[in-house]
């Protein structure tokens, strides 16, 4: 996979066991680390925690997260969950996608995750036009959230192609 900022030309772990990775010289040149990266096919897959558009949707659920401490307490059980809940989607379906055995599946997840992206993006609107994001925070929110849209759907385009 040569598509995107992902690191070293790799995007997820298979099911394959990293023991039988450790086989040959030929798999020790895809990858150095055994325990973060695995042969799957013909493309070499690392740890989910290693794709820099999951490393950013982790930090805009925090920043999401903060944002809302400070809703009143009417929403708890409504818009700051809804909100929470959106945008840890996001990271935690690029994770589960990741681990399923086929392109086609880590393919549907990270669609899963554009969907959820495009939810939070929604809520955070909403929460700014209620008075309870202040503009400056949820622009830059949003504007992270225009750029994590880009990189999922690079990403899922790229991974739809080796399916």
């Amino acid at each position: 996979m040569k598509s995107g900022r992902r690191g070293k030309g790799s995007t997820v772990d298979s099911l394959q066991s990293t023991a039988e990775e450790k086989k040959g010289a030929e798999n020790e040149s895809y990858c150095q680390d055994t325990t973060k990266c695995v042969r799957y096919a013909s493309v070499t897959m690392q740890h989910y925690s290693k794709l820099r558009v999951w490393e950013r949707s982790h930090r805009l659920v925090l920043e999401v997260y903060r944002a809302t401490q400070v809703f009143p307490a009417a929403e708890r059980y409504g818009l700051t969950s809804q909100l929470r809940r959106a945008a840890v989607s996001v990271p935690t379906n690029i994770a589960e996608g990741s681990k399923r055995a086929s392109h086609k599946d880590f393919a549907h997840f990270l669609n899963i995750a554009e969907g959820s992206l495009a939810e939070t993006e929604y809520l955070i609107l909403v929460s700014r036009d209620l008075g309870l994001i202040p503009p400056p925070v949820a622009g830059k929110q949003l504007a992270e959230v225009a750029e994590l849209l880009r990189m999922l759907h690079g990403l899922r385009v790229t991974i739809q192609k080796e399916t």
